[in-house]
């Protein structure tokens, strides 16, 4: 709550009018027709990657703009759309920053802007979340078993159109381009190469 009525503080210090600030996911999110008939056209999101992603697909829809700024533990858009920079500084640049228009994908997760891993490899993002968190046992059980399911799970197979190996991969990264999508496929020959890739 601090952090909330600090970035609020910061806004309205830069002229920003804060109609309300809401704790998400203890507050309902508006949906695009509310948001539409108050009227609002701004949202700031001060929040990690995973609730910026439930925000941005409970957004879908709407014609106003998202400010994304640095919270949680990790905030990848936020890195892509400004850099490695404090809230403060973000909301510095807010009179002369242009308006972006973000390439997403969709799933049955939700909207992902910066990318998706799928496949028995995305498992390794438990590992790099318990590596955040300072988590020693976490990171120990799920980094073997993200090996396990990187060396022996099934794969997947980029089917339409049909690319890269015809037996699959244990992990695709797929990132949302201006002009397409980039695919990445995650192969490696032994547990050992899945653990050093992990930890990477």
């Amino acid at each position: 709550e601090e952090s909330c009525a600090a970035v609020r503080a910061a806004l309205e210090a830069r002229g920003v009018a804060v109609d309300r600030v809401l704790s998400v996911p203890d507050d309902p999110l508006p949906g695009p027709s509310e948001l539409d008939a108050a009227d609002i056209g701004l949202i700031a999101i001060y929040t990690g990657d995973g609730t910026l992603r439930s925000a941005l697909t409970r957004l879908q829809g709407w014609g106003g703009a998202v400010l994304v700024l640095p919270g949680g533990t990790t905030n990848l858009l936020s890195k892509a759309l400004h850099g490695d920079r404090p809230a403060e500084e973000i909301l510095d640049d807010l009179p002369r920053m242009a308006r972006v228009r973000r390439q997403a994908l969709a799933s049955s997760a939700g909207l992902a802007v910066i990318e998706v891993v799928a496949g028995p490899g995305a498992k390794w993002s438990d590992v790099r979340e318990g590596l955040r968190a300072g988590d020693v046992g976490a990171v120990a059980s799920t980094a073997v078993e993200a090996a396990q399911a990187s060396a022996g799970g099934a794969t997947v197979i980029l089917a339409e159109p049909l690319l890269g190996k015809p037996e699959g991969y244990p992990g695709i990264r797929l990132t949302p381009m201006a002009d397409g999508v980039d695919v990445e496929g995650y192969g490696a020959e032994t547990i050992a190469d899945y653990l050093a890739q992990g930890i990477a």
